[in-house]
C-alpha cells in the first residue's frame, strides 16, 4: 500500500499569496491602462512616478513572495522594468538571507488532535495535550464541531481499515500540524523483526529470510 502525505497549510498559504500576487500585477497593469500603448504619455491624472513606484513594488513583493526564482526576470520585463522612463533593476534575495517565515497557521479553537504516538488511549480526548491515537475516532468527533477540523501530529498514521467519510463529515478539514510531517498509510506496520539463517548451501553460502 502507498503512503500519502497530507498537504501542510503552508500549500494553502502559497496559493493565497501567489493570488495576491497576481491581483497586484493585475492592479499595477489597470493603473498603467492610461498610458498603453507602451512609451505613450501619461494621462494627467496618472503621474508616471506614481506609475512606475507601483510597478517595482509589485516586483518587489514577487520576489519576496517566490524567493526560489532569485531575480525573477520573467516578471521584471513583464512588468516594463526596463523601459526608459521606468528603469528598475534585477535583484535577487541575498543569499545569507533565509526566505521570511510563513505566517504561523492559525487552528480552529475546537481542533481534534490524533497523535499515532498519544498516550492516551485509542479515544483520548482530542485536545493538544491529550490527542486521540484513532483517525477514524477523530474525524467523527471533528464533524460533530463548529469548526470540523482534525489536525494530525507528525508521525504515521496507520489506518487499520478504510477511513469512512460519511454524508454527516461533509466540511471536514483534517492539516497536518504546522512544522510537522503527517503521513496517512494503508500499510502494516511490522514489529519485532528478527534475520535467521535459512537454506544454508553446501558451498557454505547462506540465504537469510525474515
Amino acid at each position: 500500500p502507498r503512503s500519502a502525505p497530507l498537504r501542510p497549510p503552508s500549500v494553502h498559504r502559497f496559493r493565497r499569496c501567489a493570488m495576491r500576487l497576481l491581483l497586484l500585477v493585475f492592479t499595477c497593469h489597470a493603473v498603467c491602462c492610461a498610458k498603453w500603448p507602451l512609451r505613450a504619455p501619461h494621462a494627467p491624472d496618472v503621474p508616471a512616478s506614481f506609475d512606475c513606484a507601483m510597478r517595482k513594488a509589485a516586483y518587489t513583493f514577487g520576489r519576496t513572495l517566490i524567493p526560489r526564482l532569485g531575480a525573477f526576470p520573467d516578471l521584471f520585463y513583464a512588468l516594463g522594468l526596463n523601459e526608459p522612463g521606468c528603469e528598475g533593476e534585477l535583484q535577487a534575495l541575498d543569499a545569507g538571507q533565509p526566505p521570511p517565515e510563513p505566517p504561523a497557521a492559525t487552528l480552529p479553537s475546537d481542533a481534534i488532535y490524533v497523535s499515532p504516538s498519544s498516550q492516551a488511549g485509542p479515544q483520548g480526548y482530542g485536545s493538544l495535550d491529550a490527542p486521540m491515537r484513532s483517525l477514524q475516532l477523530a474525524a467523527d468527533a471533528a464533524a460533530r464541531t463548529v469548526g470540523k477540523t482534525v489536525v494530525l501530529r507528525g508521525g504515521t498514521h496507520y489506518l487499520r481499515e478504510p477511513l469512512r467519510l460519511e454524508p454527516w463529515h461533509s466540511g471536514l478539514s483534517l492539516l497536518g500540524f504546522p512544522g510537522e510531517s503527517a503521513v496517512v498509510s494503508g500499510g502494516v506496520r511490522l514489529r519485532n523483526l528478527g534475520w535467521k539463517p535459512h537454506d544454508v548451501t553446501k558451498s557454505g553460502q547462506t540465504k537469510t529470510t525474515g
